[in-house]
Parts: C-alpha cells; sequence; structure tokens
C-alpha cells in the first residue's frame, strides 16, 4: 500500500548496478548501492567510495540484511588505493551490529584512508557495541585527516559512545577536521561530552571542530564552558562550529563560554547556533560580538539566534559598538527570524555596522516574521549595502514586514553597485504593501548584474498586490540576465497570475542560455492552466545546459493530461536532465493517460538519475496506475533516487 502519510525522506530502493559510458579507471568515485554492484566495482583503481542504502516507499520491504552488507564490505575493503569513504546507513532498519562487524573488519584493511564520513541516522537495532568496533577501526586509521559522524536523531546514543569515539582520537594524530553530530541524542550528558573532548585533545594537529548538540537536554551550563575551555587550547584551531539550540545551556553564561573562545587568536571561521535558547539575553549576545571583535584574524561569522524572543534592538546595537571596526571580515551571516522584539532600530545598528565594512564578499540577513519593520529600518539596510563594492553572494529575507516599494526601492538602487554579484536571494513573501511598482527598478538593476550574476532566487509567495504588470516587469529584467545558471521563482498564491503573464515570464528561458536549474512554484495560481505549462516547456526546449528541474502545480485544476504531455515532449528534448521534480496535488483532471505521457518522457531521458513526483489529490489515477509507473521507473537503470507521492485509491 502507498500511503500518503508516508514520510518524505522515504524513497525507492533502486538495487542496480550504474553503468558507466567511460573507461572505469577515469571514473573518481564508486557508488556501492547493492551486491549487484559488487562485481563490476572489483577492479576499480579509484580514490573515493560512496555505500548507501534507501527504504522502499511500497509495501515490499527491503531485501538487504548483514549478509549483503559483509558482501559488499569487502568490496572496499580490497581497494586498498581508497582515499575517502562515504557509509551512508540514513534509515536503514535492517542493519545490526552484526553488520557493523562486517564493515569494521574491511575499513581496518584500509591503512592509506584520509577521509570518512559515517551516517547512523535511523538505524534502530545497532547499539553501543556495533559502533565500538567502527571504533577500533577508527584507532587504526593512523593518516586519518577528516572524521564526519552523524548520530542525528539517534535515542539509543550513550555517554559510552562518546567515551569510545574519544578513545579511538587519540591515536589520529594526523586528524585535522571533525564534524560529529548529536543533535536529538537526548541521553548525552556531561561526563559523555568531557571524554569526547579529552580524546580530541590528543590530536594536536585539529584545525576544524563542528559539533551539533540540539535538544541534548541533559548537558548543564558546565559542561558548554569546559567545552570552551578545552577547545581554547587547540593552537591551530581555524573553524569552529557549535550548535547548543535548546540543549540544556542558559545563554546568560555566555560570558564564561566567550572568555576563553576569545583565546583563539588564529580562529577564522566560526558558527554559533542558539536557536530557540530561551535564556539567550542581549547582554550575553553583546559579550558574544564583543569577544568576537578581539579575534583579529575572524574572516566568517554566523550567529543563529532564530526565536530567541528576548533578544532586541538594545542587544544589535553590538555590531556598531564592538564589530564595526573588525579589519578582515569577508562574511557575515545573521539570523533573527521570529525575534519579535527585534524592530526599525535593530536593522539601524546592522546597517551601520555594514557601512564600515566595505570588504564584505558574503551577506546573508534573516529578518522573517520581525513583524514591526517597516521602510524606517529598511532603507538604512539597504542603502549600506552601497559600500560593498567586492560583494559576490546577497540574502535578504523580510518576510511578513511593514515595508513598501519606496523601502525596497532602495534595494533597486544599490544593487546597480554590487556588479561583482553572484547570487542574490530575496524572500519578500506576504508583504503585504508590495506592489507592481516595485519591478521597475528591480528590473533596472538586473541589467547592472548581467555580467555577473550566475544564481537568482526570488520569493514573493502571498504578495497578493502583484499583478499581470509587475510579473511583465519583472520578464524584462530578467531576460538581461545573459549568464544566469539557476533561477527559482516562488509564485505560491498571487491570485492574478494568468496564463498571459505567465507567457510572458517563461519567454525569458529563451534568452536564458546558460540555465542549468530552474524552479518555478505556481502552487495555487488557479488561473493558470496547460497553456501555461505549453509555453514554459516550448521556451526550455532550447536549453543546452539544463540539469534540474523542479516544478510546482499544485491545486492549479487547469493542469491536465495535455499539459503532462507537454512536458513529457520537454523532457525528450532536453537531453542534458538528471534530476525532475513535479508536484500535481490537488490536479483532479490529471487521468492515467497523463501518468503514460510522463512515462515516455521519463524513459527517453538518458541521463535521469533523480525523481520526485506528487500526485496527491489527483482523484482519476488509480494505485494501480502510480505502482504501475513505480516500477516502470525501477527498471531504468540511471535511475538512482525515486520519490513517488500518490493517492490510495482502488481503480
Amino acid at each position: 500500500m502507498i500511503s500518503p502519510q508516508s514520510s518524505p525522506s522515504q524513497s525507492f530502493n533502486l538495487k542496480y548496478p550504474i553503468k558507466h559510458k567511460t573507461p572505469i579507471f577515469s571514473k573518481p568515485n564508486i557508488h556501492i548501492n547493492s551486491q549487484k554492484s559488487i562485481a563490476s566495482t572489483l577492479n576499480r583503481k579509484s580514490f573515493s567510495c560512496k555505500f548507501s542504502f534507501a527504504e522502499t516507499l511500497i509495501s515490499t520491504p527491503s531485501k538487504i540484511n548483514d549478509k549483503e552488507i559483509q558482501q559488499i564490505s569487502q568490496t572496499f575493503g580490497w581497494i586498498k588505493s581508497l582515499k575517502v569513504i562515504n557509509l551512508d546507513f540514513k534509515n536503514f532498519k535492517g542493519m545490526t551490529d552484526k553488520g557493523l562487524f562486517f564493515v569494521s573488519e574491511n575499513l581496518k584493511k584500509l591503512s592509506s584512508l584520509n577521509t570518512l564520513l559515517i551516517h547512523f541516522a535511523g538505524c534502530a537495532q545497532i547499539t553501543n557495541i556495533g559502533i565500538k568496533r567502527i571504533c577500533d577501526a577508527i584507532k587504526k586509521m593512523k593518516f586519518l585527516q577528516k572524521l564526519d559522524l552523524n548520530f542525528q536523531g539517534c535515542s539509543w546514543i550513550s555517554d559510552e559512545v562518546l567515551s569510545q569515539i574519544g578513545v579511538s582520537l587519540q591515536n589520529l594524530a594526523f586528524l585535522q577536521d571533525i564534524n560529529i553530530n548529536l543533535s536529538g541524542c537526548y541521553c548525552i550528558t556531561d561526563p559523555g561530552l568531557k571524554n569526547l573532548i579529552s580524546g580530541l585533545k590528543k590530536a594536536t594537529s585539529i584545525r576544524s571542530v563542528n559539533l551539533k548538540l540540539g535538544f541534548c537536554g541533559y548537558l548543564s551550563n558546565e559542561a558548554i564552558i569546559d567545552l570552551g575551555k578545552s577547545l581554547s587550547k587547540f593552537p591551530f584551531l581555524e573553524s569552529l562550529g557549535l550548535g547548543i539550540k535548546k540543549c540544556g545551556y542558559d545563554g546568560n553564561q555566555t560570558k564564561k563560554f566567550l572568555s576563553y573562545l576569545q583565546e583563539m587568536k588564529s580562529l577564522k571561521r566560526i558558527n554559533l547556533d542558539f536557536e530557540g535558547c530561551p535564556l539567550m539575553e542581549n547582554d550575553g549576545f553583546s559579550f558574544l560580538i564583543k569577544a568576537l571583535s578581539t579575534m583579529k584574524s575572524l574572516q566568517a561569522i554566523k550567529i543563529n539566534l532564530a526565536k530567541c524572543m528576548q533578544i532586541s534592538d538594545e542587544g544589535l546595537k553590538c555590531f556598531e559598538n564592538y564589530l564595526a571596526n573588525t579589519l578582515n571580515l569577508k562574511e557575515i551571516d545573521l539570523n533573527f527570524s521570529e525575534c519579535v522584539e527585534v524592530r526599525d532600530q535593530g536593522l539601524l545598528s546592522v546597517a551601520n555596522f555594514l557601512q564600515k565594512q566595505t570588504e564584505l564578499r558574503n551577506i546573508n540577513l534573516d529578518f522573517n516574521m520581525c513583524e514591526d519593520i517597516s521602510d524606517q529600518g529598511i532603507i538604512p539596510l539597504f542603502e549600506s549595502l552601497k559600500t560593498q563594492k567586492c560583494l559576490e553572494n546577497l540574502t535578504i529575507k523580510c518576510e511578513d514586514s511593514y515595508g513598501t516599494d519606496v523601502g525596497f526601492g532602495t534595494l533597486s538602487k544599490s544593487l546597480k553597485r554590487l556588479v561583482h554579484l553572484k547570487s542574490l536571494i530575496l524572500d519578500f513573501r506576504c508583504t503585504e504593501k508590495l506592489t507592481d511598482e516595485f519591478f521597475i527598478g528591480f528590473s533596472e538593476s538586473l541589467g547592472c548584474l548581467a555580467n555577473s550574476l550566475k544564481t537568482l532566487k526570488l520569493n514573493l509567495m502571498c504578495c497578493e498586490l502583484l499583478d499581470e504588470k509587475g510579473v511583465e516587469t519583472l520578464s524584462e529584467g530578467l531576460k538581461k540576465l545573459h549568464l544566469l545558471e539557476n533561477l527559482s521563482l516562488e509564485g505560491y498564491g498571487i491570485r492574478k497570475l494568468t496564463d498571459d503573464s505567465c507567457s510572458n515570464l517563461v519567454k525569458v528561458f529563451k534568452t536564458l542560455k546558460y540555465l542549468k536549474s530552474v524552479h518555478i512554484n505556481f502552487k495555487g495560481c488557479n488561473k493558470v492552466t496547460d497553456q501555461s505549462v505549453s509555453s514554459l516547456t516550448e521556451a526550455l526546449s532550447r536549453s543546452l545546459y539544463l540539469e534540474s528541474i523542479d516544478f510546482n502545480f499544485s491545486w492549479c485544476a487547469g493542469i491536465t493530461d495535455e499539459g503532462l504531455n507537454k512536458l513529457s515532449k520537454c523532457f525528450q528534448r532536453l537531453g542534458g536532465l538528471s534530476s525532475i521534480t513535479l508536484n500535481f496535488e490537488g490536479c483532479d483532471n490529471i487521468t492515467k493517460m497523463g501518468l503514460e505521457s510522463l512515462k515516455e518522457g521519463f524513459g527517453r531521458s538518458l541521463l535521469l538519475t533523480e525523481v520526485d513526483l506528487c500526485l496527491f489529490g489527483c482523484f482519476q489515477i488509480a494505485i494501480e496506475n502510480a505502482r504501475g509507473l513505480a516500477e516502470y521507473l525501477k527498471r531504468i537503470d540511471s535511475i538512482k533516487k525515486l520519490n513517488l507521492y500518490c493517492p490510495l485509491y482502488p481503480s
């Protein structure tokens, strides 16, 4: 049975060997996904190996068991030249400690391995015993430089596991990069974290540490402070990532924690995630910024304070008070999403800080759901961007603000000066006062970015005042971006969007010759019909470099089998397509004839590796039709990932 409640993370388990069109020795990677792949991999002299499993969405259970894992693990055990191994066991419930024993025994044979990545999330049957065997193998990897272990959501992880990892780290004299994800491992306590860090301190060559401890509610202030003290002893540490959202850490203890971190004179990148820490207040945040301002080598700052309700404009003053004169800063990423006490004065403080940082290359500012933001704060913030002569990537999110065409028009004026901008991401969802007038200046500014911009993502969801005139003006601006490679347009909920305005919009694809990926969301635009699909496919059919398509036509009742037939013919002409995502939820005029058309299009897409198709609410499609499509797609050798969400209607 195909259930509409199935998790989006589930996918079909495709157990077929990958076919290569070039000689095997020229491939830098091996992707092993079944026992049948073994014969074609034994003679490969490769530097990298990926070993992964995916759960099935249909009722047939996975046939992969510990015995098959034994045979597959022998494959990479025989390839002595391997340098990188990625073991992805995510949501593989068929593996036990016995399977991990086979994996560990073959990992011990790879003495020259320098990178190991293992994903254990969702492995319900393995225990501390199995992890200990993996740790025993890690001990023998004397040349290991990078270790990535993901235990996200593994509720069985205990302090014993962390102690075992800590012991295995003591022998890794060349380890430089370590990434351990313990988010959701709620049984972790202070002793376990202490033992992990004790082992890490023995690896004196560490340059990058990334620890995710979110939702580990038993960790105390003392444990986090001791963690900061230990990290301050790493003489060569250049990058630090620490996620402690919604754990037992008290944000008011930031001063003690950072009193150690500011001793890291060689630190270049820092990523701190305090999301949802209810006790993070203005004083603690101010001390955080003050401490960062003393790190003279710091180049990139990323701080997540989303849902920290006690952060206000008073706290944001610290940017202009402490950080404004930091000399080497190249990247700034600040998330104040849902901080309801952040208002216009807070944006003004950030603007004053940005005006003194003229060498920034990446700016990411998230003020989504800060509901009292208006033109009074938006105008100085966007004005400050004019000074960024080296800016390459810009992301601004102001969902649900009170900004108007005047405020956002300031952004258009600033964009004209950012002649080196490569990526522009703007999220103006639910901005009720934004009208067609905004696009007049915005389209002009796009012309100034024609020789640099390669990625544009624009979210105008539920901006109900936008009309056909605005869409037409936007299309005129998009035509100028002749180097654009990635385009994403979110038009969900724009009720006035019609076939005529869509046709004007998608005509730009005829001029965008270098497009690699396209995402268009017309969800809920009930005036959009097959005519829009026809215009879209006709415009895209000449795209020589297109690799990824993502179209959302959910709840567009005017989409029928004719639209799917147009899409199918388009797929056949686009020879380079590797990923297709289509959402037709609620399109109840689609029948099994439409599925037959799609089947033909998928079958003739020679390089297709991923298919994601949603048919919920398509009442004329029976479960037998969907299952037939799934079985057909499973027989296409090139497809590695298949997600099919369909109704539960018998014929």
